[in-house]
């Protein structure tokens, strides 16, 4: 039984010994390279840089000064690749001696990277993402001649999300309008009204022109909406941003109509109806229309 662990013992150290002198051999026969990569232009140390042994899979990266070192590179001669980003890479074929370090420094210049085109698609309304507010746009021009449109509420009326009119309770009292909800309790609700950037106040400020029994008109609808050609309504806080802290309760921008270059055109608008009384009226009443006597008689009596 000892012999036997005896013999494998001796065995266990003739391969040991045999592996130990087969590295000193391999390592005998390696070299180290070694070297500096700096900017070509300026001559400043580069660090980062990967440095690799074209054909083996030894791979160095510099220090803050730029060097680097490659230990157990082969014999004979081998070619030494440096690379960085946003520079060219730059080669060199240096000799490896058995137990020597070759010196391989590199000068790499500058090559900006062209990157491809890169197209983004995206669906979504993008003028309100840019805005940060909630724009919501009346073609008036078009909607006057298909509705019945007589004053600038009924232009609002269920055409723009968020935007309530709300008809008046007494006579000639006018429609209010409300841009989301109501904000306060104290203070008016009402929308600033902006033409062709002017502001325009919706109040009206004659005194005695409604006393008992009725409420004064609002003066925004004295305009023609025939005479607009766009209605935008900008809801929001962030509507104040452009038109002031008045705005907070929203805003109303209209836009008139102007003339266009080209030729001169004429736009012409008729109706036409016939009105048919159904009335059943007395025979006594007929003679005033039938019988210009009886009507002459009877007038007289």
């Amino acid at each position: 039984m000892r012999l036997a662990i005896r013999s494998t013992l001796r065995a266990f150290l003739v391969l040991g010994g045999l592996a130990g002198g087969v590295r000193a051999v391999a390592r005998a026969q390696q070299g180290t390279v070694a070297g500096r990569v700096t900017d070509q232009a300026s001559g400043q140390p580069l660090v980062g840089a990967r440095v690799v042994l074209v054909g083996t899979s030894l791979i160095a990266r510099t220090n803050a000064d730029g060097r680097y070192t490659v230990p157990g590179a082969p014999q004979g001669r081998v070619t030494v690749r440096a690379s960085a980003v946003g520079y060219g890479a730059a080669s060199r074929v240096a000799a490896v001696a058995p137990g020597d370090t070759a010196v391989v420094d590199l000068a790499l210049g500058l090559a900006p990277y062209s990157l491809d085109e890169v197209v983004v698609t995206s669906t979504g309304d993008e003028a309100r993402k840019q805005v940060g507010t909630s724009i919501a746009r009346i073609d008036a021009a078009k909607l006057v001649e298909t509705a019945p449109i007589a004053n600038v509420t009924d232009l609002l009326i269920a055409k723009a999300a968020g935007v309530d009119v709300l008809p008046g309770t007494v006579t000639g009292a006018p429609s209010r309008v409300r841009i989301r909800g109501t904000n306060s309790l104290s203070l008016t609700n009402e929308p600033v009204y902006f033409v062709d950037g002017i502001r325009v106040t919706s109040q009206n400020r004659s005194s005695g022109i409604c006393d008992v029994g009725c409420a004064p008109p609002s003066r925004i609808n004295d305009l023609n909406p025939e005479d607009f050609e766009s209605v935008e309504v900008a809801k929001g806080p962030a509507a104040s941003a452009l038109y002031g802290t008045d705005a907070a309760n929203g805003v109303v921008v209209i836009k008139t109509k102007h003339g266009q270059p080209g030729k001169a055109r004429w736009n012409v608008y008729a109706e036409q109806g016939v009105i048919k009384d159904n009335n059943d009226y007395p025979d006594a009443y007929r003679g005033w229309y039938t019988n210009p006597r009886t009507a002459t008689a009877d007038s007289s009596s």
